[in-house]
């Protein structure tokens, strides 16, 4: 079995630390919201820059949690990678969305970004479905096209865009009067908000050499 990361060898580098940290709480007896909780949010809200850190049971409640901030629903269309962990997907259609699945880069299994504007321009013209989120999964340590995929959503003036990697990671979004949102999808415990962005957003001038 191809072993994709070694949990163990991270553990022995770190071995002290995570040993005298696990025995704090046993001894404090506070498993749950405790106050190592509370300096995790702190301290990971601090280190990407944000406010504000709310701690979650799992990854899927996290992103779920970022849907919800976006009041993601009925009719809205929400484009995700068709490689990747069932919890993407998963997080749109519990809450009445529809995903629509984007093709991968054949090198880095990332969202393929020619892939993806052709499936946002063709639900646009469909007109059943409102684009609202791309989801996009990084992937072995290599991150999404994350040049194009602004591009495409200041284009269109349609998407923001979440970010889901199996590690502290943010959810971003782009001009649609939302917030920003982060995720801690590999420890699987931690969403972080700013406030949303402004009504009075202008798109860009259309650099982007679209399919359009």
């Amino acid at each position: 079995m191809m072993q994709f990361r070694d949990l163990n060898q991270q553990y022995q580098v770190l071995k002290k630390e995570i040993d005298q940290a696990m025995l704090n709480v046993v001894a404090s007896g506070a498993f749950i919201m405790g106050k190592p909780v509370k300096e995790l949010e702190v301290e990971l809200a601090e280190y990407v820059g944000v406010k504000h850190c709310i701690s979650c049971a799992n990854g899927t409640d996290a992103l779920t949690l970022a849907l919800k901030a976006w009041q993601i629903g009925k009719g809205d269309a929400l484009f995700v990678p068709d490689f990747t962990f069932f919890a993407s997907a998963e997080v749109i259609s519990l809450e009445g969305a529809v995903p629509i699945f984007i093709d991968v880069d054949d090198d880095t299994y990332n969202v393929d970004v020619i892939d993806l504007e052709e499936k946002i321009i063709k639900t646009m013209a469909e007109g059943k479905y409102v684009p609202r989120v791309i989801i996009t999964v990084d992937l072995f340590g290599l991150p999404a096209n994350y040049t194009k995929i602004r591009q495409i959503y200041f284009f269109h003036n349609t998407c923001p865009f979440c970010r889901n990697i199996s590690s502290v990671s943010r959810i971003k979004c782009g001009p649609c009067n939302h917030g920003r949102t982060v995720t801690k999808a590999n420890v699987k415990n931690t969403a972080v908000t700013e406030p949303v962005i402004s009504r009075a957003y202008k798109p860009p001038p259309r650099a982007f050499k679209s399919k359009i």
